[in-house]
C-alpha cells in the first residue's frame, strides 16, 4: 500500500512539474511575442512620419527639411496621443530639434553607442525605467536614423509607455 501512494506522489508531482513548466514557457512567450509587436509598430510609427515628411516636401513650397519634419512629428503625434506615443527627433549634430517648445523638459540622452549605430544605418530598439522626462516610468524606445538624399540627417526616436513589457 505504501508503494502505492509513493507512485501516486510521484505522479502528482510529475503533473505538478509539468504545468508549471509549461505556464512558465507560455508566459515567456507572450512577452517576448508582446515587446516583438510593440517595437514592431513603433518602427513602423517612424517609417509613417518618414512618408508624411517626403509627402509634405513634395505637395507645399517648404524648403526647410526642419520645419518639414517637425510638421509631420506634430501631425503623427496628434493622432497617436491617446496611444501615449511621443516622438523625438534629433539633428545630425545631436541637437533635439522636436518637440521644441516642450513645458517639461526632455531629460533623455541618446546611448553614445546607439548614435553610432544611427549613423551606420542601424535601427536601434531599447527599454528603459525611465521616460523622456526623466520619471520613473518603464519605456519603450526606438531609435531610427532618418536619412536625406542617402545622408544621414539624423535620429527619430519613438517612445511609448511598456507597462504590457514588463
Amino acid at each position: 500500500m505504501r508503494y502505492l501512494y509513493q507512485q501516486l506522489l510521484a505522479f502528482w508531482f510529475v503533473i505538478f512539474v509539468t504545468l508549471i513548466t509549461s505556464g512558465v514557457a507560455f508566459t515567456q512567450l507572450t512577452k517576448q511575442s508582446i515587446e516583438t509587436n510593440n517595437y514592431r509598430q513603433l518602427f513602423g510609427y517612424a517609417d509613417a512620419v518618414s512618408k508624411i515628411s517626403e509627402e509634405l516636401s513634395t505637395t507645399s513650397d517648404l524648403n526647410d527639411w526642419d520645419l518639414i519634419i517637425s510638421r509631420s512629428l506634430r501631425i503623427s503625434e496628434t493622432m497617436l496621443n491617446q496611444q501615449g506615443v511621443n516622438f523625438i527627433f534629433v539633428n545630425n549634430q545631436g541637437e533635439v530639434t522636436y518637440p521644441k517648445n516642450n513645458t517639461v523638459p526632455i531629460k533623455f540622452q541618446l546611448p553614445s553607442e546607439s548614435w553610432e549605430s544611427l549613423q551606420a544605418g542601424e535601427r536601434q530598439q531599447l527599454t528603459s525605467e525611465k521616460n523622456i522626462y526623466g520619471e520613473k516610468e518603464p519605456t519603450a524606445y526606438a531609435f531610427v536614423p532618418f536619412n536625406l538624399n542617402s545622408r544621414f540627417f539624423g535620429a527619430l526616436i519613438v517612445t511609448q509607455p511598456a507597462q504590457n513589457i514588463q
